[in-house]
């Protein structure tokens, strides 16, 4: 079949550079990645990647319902120390 096509400047160039590499046909060139293009259109769907996941269980030391108590005393417990720095440092 005989058609016309109007191709953007830069996807021309390349498939010129690919018939100078290839030394195939300009047709044969164009022909082939219409092929491959289309076969990747309508080949099907890649399988679904499912990330495996391991059960670490739970330590039963930990309480989820104090967790913003926890980190409360320990941005406590920070303060506590810059501010002992602090006083150290003027006390000098």
């Amino acid at each position: 079949m005989r058609s016309t096509l109007t191709l953007e400047s830069y996807v021309a160039h390349q498939i010129k550079e690919l018939v100078a590499t290839s030394r195939k046909p300009f047709k044969t060139v164009v022909n082939d990645l219409l092929r491959r293009g289309l076969a990747a259109k309508f080949s099907k769907s890649r399988e679904r990647f499912v990330q495996p996941t391991f059960a670490l269980g739970w330590n039963d030391t930990l309480d989820p319902t104090s967790f913003n108590r926890l980190a409360d005393q320990l941005a406590l417990e920070a303060d506590i120390e810059v501010l002992t720095r602090f006083e150290a440092s003027q006390a000098k």
